[in-house]
Protein backbone atom coordinates (compact mmCIF):
# COMPACT_ATOMS: atom_id res chain seq x y z
CA UNK A 1 0.00 0.00 0.00
CA UNK A 2 1.64 3.50 -1.04
CA UNK A 3 0.21 6.41 1.27
CA UNK A 4 -2.42 4.51 2.58
CA UNK A 5 -4.04 3.73 -0.13
CA UNK A 6 -4.60 0.39 -1.91
CA UNK A 7 -3.39 -0.38 -5.40
CA UNK A 8 -6.74 -0.91 -6.39
CA UNK A 9 -7.28 2.63 -6.08
CA UNK A 10 -3.83 3.56 -8.15
CA UNK A 11 -4.84 1.34 -10.79
CA UNK A 12 -7.98 3.08 -10.97
CA UNK A 13 -6.82 6.33 -10.93
CA UNK A 14 -4.31 5.91 -13.70
CA UNK A 15 -7.12 4.53 -16.12
CA UNK A 16 -8.84 7.32 -15.24
CA UNK A 17 -5.94 9.43 -15.77
CA UNK A 18 -5.42 8.02 -18.89
CA UNK A 19 -8.79 8.23 -20.12
CA UNK A 20 -8.64 11.97 -19.59
CA UNK A 21 -5.55 12.49 -21.11
CA UNK A 22 -6.78 10.04 -24.50
CA UNK A 23 -10.27 12.52 -24.35
CA UNK A 24 -7.45 15.49 -24.05
CA UNK A 25 -6.24 14.58 -27.84
CA UNK A 26 -9.24 12.84 -29.01
CA UNK A 27 -10.83 16.69 -28.84
CA UNK A 28 -8.10 18.19 -30.30
CA UNK A 29 -8.22 15.62 -33.49
CA UNK A 30 -11.23 16.35 -33.69
CA UNK A 31 -10.96 20.28 -33.38
CA UNK A 32 -8.03 19.84 -35.85
CA UNK A 33 -9.55 17.56 -38.51
CA UNK A 34 -12.64 20.00 -38.42
CA UNK A 35 -10.72 22.82 -38.56
CA UNK A 36 -8.82 20.94 -42.01
CA UNK A 37 -12.16 20.12 -43.48
CA UNK A 38 -12.81 23.43 -43.56
CA UNK A 39 -10.06 24.72 -45.12
CA UNK A 40 -10.10 21.83 -47.83
CA UNK A 41 -13.36 23.53 -48.56
CA UNK A 42 -12.07 27.06 -48.79
CA UNK A 43 -9.49 25.96 -50.69
CA UNK A 44 -11.85 24.00 -53.05
CA UNK A 45 -14.58 26.43 -53.46
CA UNK A 46 -11.37 28.65 -54.42
CA UNK A 47 -10.38 26.46 -57.47
CA UNK A 48 -14.05 25.83 -58.16
CA UNK A 49 -15.71 29.11 -58.91
CA UNK A 50 -15.84 30.86 -62.33
CA UNK A 51 -13.23 33.34 -63.77
CA UNK A 52 -14.76 35.34 -66.83
CA UNK A 53 -13.22 37.92 -69.30
CA UNK A 54 -13.60 39.03 -73.03
CA UNK A 55 -11.40 37.62 -75.87
CA UNK A 56 -11.44 39.58 -79.01
CA UNK A 57 -11.16 36.93 -82.02
CA UNK A 58 -9.08 38.50 -84.87
CA UNK A 59 -10.21 36.58 -87.58
CA UNK A 60 -13.55 36.31 -86.56
CA UNK A 61 -13.86 40.23 -85.54
CA UNK A 62 -15.66 39.75 -82.43
CA UNK A 63 -15.66 39.57 -78.91
CA UNK A 64 -16.14 36.72 -77.12
CA UNK A 65 -16.11 36.04 -73.45
CA UNK A 66 -14.62 33.06 -72.22
CA UNK A 67 -14.72 31.42 -68.80
CA UNK A 68 -11.61 30.27 -67.06
CA UNK A 69 -12.88 28.90 -64.22
CA UNK A 70 -13.96 25.99 -63.16
CA UNK A 71 -17.57 26.72 -62.52
CA UNK A 72 -20.73 27.74 -64.49
CA UNK A 73 -20.71 30.99 -65.10
CA UNK A 74 -24.23 32.40 -64.28
CA UNK A 75 -26.16 35.86 -66.14
CA UNK A 76 -22.76 36.99 -67.38
CA UNK A 77 -22.55 40.91 -67.87
CA UNK A 78 -20.28 42.93 -69.03
CA UNK A 79 -20.77 46.73 -67.89
CA UNK A 80 -21.68 49.80 -70.45
CA UNK A 81 -18.30 51.02 -72.18
CA UNK A 82 -19.08 54.95 -71.64
CA UNK A 83 -17.44 56.64 -75.07
CA UNK A 84 -18.33 59.90 -74.57
CA UNK A 85 -20.29 61.63 -71.57
CA UNK A 86 -20.63 65.53 -71.83
CA UNK A 87 -22.60 68.28 -70.34
CA UNK A 88 -23.22 71.81 -72.16
CA UNK A 89 -22.06 71.27 -75.63
CA UNK A 90 -21.80 74.38 -77.15
CA UNK A 91 -23.37 72.82 -81.05
CA UNK A 92 -26.44 71.37 -79.66
CA UNK A 93 -27.34 74.14 -77.78
CA UNK A 94 -26.89 75.14 -73.76
CA UNK A 95 -27.75 72.63 -71.33
CA UNK A 96 -27.13 69.97 -73.67
CA UNK A 97 -25.64 66.81 -73.07
CA UNK A 98 -23.47 64.24 -75.51
CA UNK A 99 -23.58 60.75 -74.33
CA UNK A 100 -22.94 58.34 -76.29
CA UNK A 101 -22.12 54.35 -74.83
CA UNK A 102 -22.30 50.55 -75.78
CA UNK A 103 -24.58 48.15 -74.11
CA UNK A 104 -23.87 44.70 -74.09
CA UNK A 105 -26.31 41.94 -73.66
CA UNK A 106 -26.39 39.66 -70.75
CA UNK A 107 -25.53 35.95 -71.18
CA UNK A 108 -27.39 32.96 -69.44
CA UNK A 109 -24.90 30.32 -68.84
CA UNK A 110 -20.97 29.88 -69.63
CA UNK A 111 -19.82 26.18 -68.50
CA UNK A 112 -16.10 26.31 -67.78
CA UNK A 113 -13.39 25.99 -70.20
CA UNK A 114 -15.81 27.31 -72.64
CA UNK A 115 -16.79 30.49 -74.65
CA UNK A 116 -19.90 32.57 -75.92
CA UNK A 117 -20.40 35.10 -77.92
CA UNK A 118 -20.46 38.90 -77.39
CA UNK A 119 -24.00 39.43 -79.11
CA UNK A 120 -26.69 42.37 -79.82
CA UNK A 121 -24.08 44.97 -78.85
CA UNK A 122 -26.27 48.07 -78.84
CA UNK A 123 -25.10 51.68 -79.21
CA UNK A 124 -26.67 54.69 -76.61
CA UNK A 125 -26.22 57.86 -78.59
CA UNK A 126 -28.10 60.36 -76.07
CA UNK A 127 -31.28 58.46 -75.28
CA UNK A 128 -31.54 56.69 -78.80
CA UNK A 129 -30.81 52.70 -78.94
CA UNK A 130 -28.90 51.51 -82.31
CA UNK A 131 -28.16 48.17 -83.24
CA UNK A 132 -24.65 47.14 -83.85
CA UNK A 133 -25.05 46.31 -87.64
CA UNK A 134 -25.71 50.15 -87.84
CA UNK A 135 -22.25 51.89 -86.02
CA UNK A 136 -18.85 50.99 -86.31
CA UNK A 137 -17.44 49.00 -83.16
CA UNK A 138 -14.21 50.44 -83.99
CA UNK A 139 -13.35 52.57 -80.64
CA UNK A 140 -13.43 49.03 -78.95
CA UNK A 141 -11.36 47.14 -81.73
CA UNK A 142 -7.44 46.53 -80.64
CA UNK A 143 -6.86 47.49 -84.55
CA UNK A 144 -8.37 50.69 -84.26
CA UNK A 145 -8.87 51.78 -80.51
CA UNK A 146 -6.79 54.87 -79.84
CA UNK A 147 -7.69 54.18 -76.05
CA UNK A 148 -8.75 52.12 -73.40
CA UNK A 149 -11.98 51.42 -71.91
CA UNK A 150 -12.67 50.37 -68.25
CA UNK A 151 -15.14 47.16 -68.14
CA UNK A 152 -16.48 45.13 -65.55
CA UNK A 153 -17.77 41.54 -66.09
CA UNK A 154 -20.61 40.64 -63.35
CA UNK A 155 -21.17 36.77 -63.25
CA UNK A 156 -22.70 34.49 -60.83
CA UNK A 157 -21.81 30.65 -59.57
CA UNK A 158 -24.47 28.09 -59.31
CA UNK A 159 -24.14 29.24 -55.36
CA UNK A 160 -25.54 32.40 -56.31
CA UNK A 161 -22.41 33.87 -55.18
CA UNK A 162 -21.30 37.09 -57.10
CA UNK A 163 -18.06 37.82 -59.02
CA UNK A 164 -16.32 40.78 -61.20
CA UNK A 165 -13.42 40.88 -62.97
CA UNK A 166 -12.57 44.22 -63.82
CA UNK A 167 -9.86 44.92 -66.77
CA UNK A 168 -9.80 47.44 -69.79
CA UNK A 169 -11.35 46.71 -73.25
CA UNK A 170 -10.42 48.50 -76.34
CA UNK A 171 -6.31 49.53 -77.60
CA UNK A 172 -4.75 46.22 -76.10
CA UNK A 173 -8.25 43.69 -76.49
CA UNK A 174 -9.13 42.93 -72.80
CA UNK A 175 -6.56 43.63 -70.25
CA UNK A 176 -7.09 41.64 -67.06
CA UNK A 177 -6.86 44.00 -63.18
CA UNK A 178 -8.75 41.79 -61.15
CA UNK A 179 -11.38 39.47 -60.16
CA UNK A 180 -13.45 40.36 -56.83
CA UNK A 181 -16.01 38.05 -54.97
CA UNK A 182 -18.81 40.35 -54.15
CA UNK A 183 -21.03 38.08 -52.37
Amino acid sequence: MLLGLSYEFWIEALQTIAVVITLYFLIRYTNATVQLKDETIKQTRLTMRPFVVVAYIENENRYKLVNYGEAVALNVRISDVILIQKEGIADMGEGEELSISYLFQKVDLIPPGCAAEVKDIKMRWNDRLYPAESFDLGALLPRSAIRSFKVVIAYENTENERYETKGTLGEKAFTFEKMVKIS
